[in-house]
């Protein structure tokens, strides 16, 4: 028993001289441990490395992009100050007229120049403080004066003499201009004025009990009231007409403002004889009028929009003018409403028709300068 004793003791001994042993050839690494040890630091370098990479892949993509993008940037601001340099779109435009022309020579400055600040005030001054008829009258109609656009897509006629020549014409017309007063053009006959346009963003508004509030309003053509009171009120006092076959309400109260042009006048005067006693009051701009209106953009586009025709009118009758709803920005795009009451759109080329673009530039300048508030 002693010896099985001895014996087990010694088979202890052993086993645990082996255990021993095995733990530390582990900690020293043995053979096997030592043979994989490579394989994963080998393992971990590549992770590591593939992380790296794909870390700076990815920042040189961003880079790239940036690059790629700054250099959009650069051409879109490159492009957009040559449009703006060649519609006049910037905080200035190109102004000039057979008046400013010559007003801006004689300050040292080419009249084809982009009149700004002070130049663009004296020759807004320049043209304001020209005493020129808005509504034609018997007493214009006398005249032996010839217009100074005559000929062109703006006034067809070439003088007053070519006018007399319409039967009836004088007839149809007041003894003098009802909205100015001859030979005073610093003399406002209205405190207030609203001209309202047609633009659908007004619909995006709640403008209707301060367009009311003013003394006089102008709205033009086809422009409703009736059930858009909220956003553009209800009063009309002058509606401007851009074709003899248009007419206003009988009842309506409003006095309409015919541009007429050219041999459309005849239509117009034969309209106003087949109407009945008692109708509207049916006037047109004098074509001088227009010609002035026109001298507002230089004289370019075919011919000034009704709208600018409305807004030259009002700065030269009301001592405070207000302007709604002329927001070209999306009057073309078949994706937004081009007027606040109805979706007919505008016929194909006439963005070519009026000089859309400068009439926006020139009312963000008058507006600048105190002339007219831009709503």
């Amino acid at each position: 028993m002693f010896k099985a004793s001895k014996t087990s003791s010694a088979h202890t001994h052993t086993h645990l001289h082996l255990h021993y042993d095995a733990v530390a050839q582990r900690k020293k690494g043995s053979p096997i441990s030592n043979m994989h040890r490579p394989h994963a630091q080998f393992g971990q370098w590549a992770i590591r490395t593939g992380f790296y990479l794909l870390a700076a892949a990815a920042f040189v993509s961003s880079l790239s992009l940036l690059v790629l993008r700054y250099r959009t940037l650069e051409a879109e601001e490159a492009a957009w100050g040559a449009w703006k340099a060649a519609e006049g779109r910037d905080e200035t435009i190109r102004l000039g007229n057979a008046l400013g022309a010559s007003s801006v020579a004689d300050h040292g400055h080419d009249s084809d120049a982009i009149a700004k600040g002070e130049n663009f005030k004296l020759w807004a001054d320049q043209l304001l403080n020209t005493s020129v008829p808005v509504i034609m009258s018997k007493r214009t109609l006398r005249s032996k004066e010839v217009f100074s656009c005559g000929g062109s897509h703006v006034v067809k006629f070439k003088s007053y003499k070519d006018l007399r020549a319409i039967t009836h014409l004088a007839d149809v017309l007041p003894e003098r201009d009802l909205l100015t007063t001859p030979g005073k053009p610093l003399h406002k006959k209205y405190k207030t004025c609203a001209v309202v346009g047609n633009s659908g963003s007004l619909l995006e508004t709640q403008y209707g009990d301060a367009v009311d509030s003013h003394e006089v309003v102008i709205r033009f053509n086809a422009a409703k009231t009736e059930g858009y009171e909220q956003f553009v009120g209800y009063k009309t006092t002058f509606r401007i007409l851009n074709s003899a076959e248009l007419k206003v309400a009988r009842d309506s109260g409003e006095a309409g403002i015919t541009t007429l042009r050219n041999n459309d006048m005849k239509d117009w005067v034969k309209g106003i004889q087949s109407s009945p006693a008692g109708g509207p009051v049916a006037l047109t701009t004098d074509p001088e009028f227009l010609c002035h209106t026109w001298a507002w953009v230089r004289n370019r586009g075919d011919k000034p929009s009704s709208g600018l025709v409305g807004i030259v009118m009002a700065l030269r009758m009301c001592q405070k003018v207000d302007i709604y709803g002329f927001q070209y920005s999306n009057y073309f795009s078949r994706y937004s409403r081009p007027h606040y009451y109805d979706w007919e759109r505008p016929k194909k080329g006439r963005e070519k028709v009026h000089p859309f673009n400068r009439e926006v530039s020139l009312y963000a300048q008058l507006a600048k300068q105190g002339y007219l508030k831009v709503w």
